[in-house]
């Protein structure tokens, strides 16, 4: 019984792992499209100080 328990308990584990690794997974993607888009915030507003000036 508490083998089954253990397996039971291991394979959870795995499960919440792999999940937690596709959420790292996708928080780092979501970082370098902030990131980007922060980038191109920047250039724009520079364009546009240039173009009011």
């Amino acid at each position: 019984m508490l083998k089954d328990l253990q397996k039971s308990v291991e394979e959870e584990e795995q499960v919440w792992k792999a999940k937690l690794e596709a959420s790292e997974e996708s928080l780092t993607k979501s970082q370098i499209q902030i990131k980007t888009l922060e980038e191109a915030v920047e250039r724009l507003k520079l364009d546009v100080q240039s173009t009011d000036q």
